[in-house]
């Protein structure tokens, strides 16, 4: 199951997944983005599910987590590569609260929604893995780059995940 927009990053791990028989799951904001990706694994012989959903929202995630249980009856690997840029060419003061709020909801609390999400049913199906992406852009910071820094959170809360997963197989 991978969540974040259809980035080229994400969309090589999900045709990977395919040509190894896995199921790809895409929970993506854009639809028609992540329809995209989910015919080319198709075209290539595997199998694609796509979901449409704001991670940002924790119903949407506990709803696109459900679907994929009712559908393929497991998770094994949640693939976190949240995306949601927002270019401003104001300072950061100079910038509505809108500009950067939506940023921080999808990089950060869509991550934290999908982990709460995912885990449970990882615990119980006593196997799973989480893998978070996030880009070296992040530890450079710009005037104009609204929250890029957030995503600074991402191998910490991995860290966090791992000393504390439950699960080892």
């Amino acid at each position: 199951m991978s969540q974040g927009q259809a980035l080229e990053l994400v969309e090589q791990l999900a045709h990977c997944f395919g040509k190894e028989g896995a199921i790809s799951v895409i929970a993506e904001m854009r639809k028609d983005a992540g329809e995209k990706v989910a015919q080319e694994i198709k075209n290539e012989g595997g199998k694609a599910l796509v979901i449409q959903t704001d991670v940002s929202k924790r119903e949407e995630v506990k709803d696109m987590v459900k679907n994929v249980i009712n559908e393929l009856g497991k998770v094994d690997i949640l693939v976190n590569n949240p995306t949601y840029i927002v270019i401003s060419f104001n300072y950061f003061h100079e910038m509505d609260h809108e500009e950067w709020e939506k940023e921080i909801a999808v990089d950060w609390v869509g991550v934290l929604n999908s982990c709460h999400s995912v885990i449970p049913r990882m615990i119980n199906q006593k196997r799973g893995r989480i893998v978070s992406i996030t880009s070296d852009a992040s530890k450079i910071s710009t005037p104009n780059r609204s929250n890029q820094e957030t995503r600074q959170l991402l191998p910490a809360f991995q860290g966090r995940l791992l000393v504390s997963w439950p699960v080892r197989d």
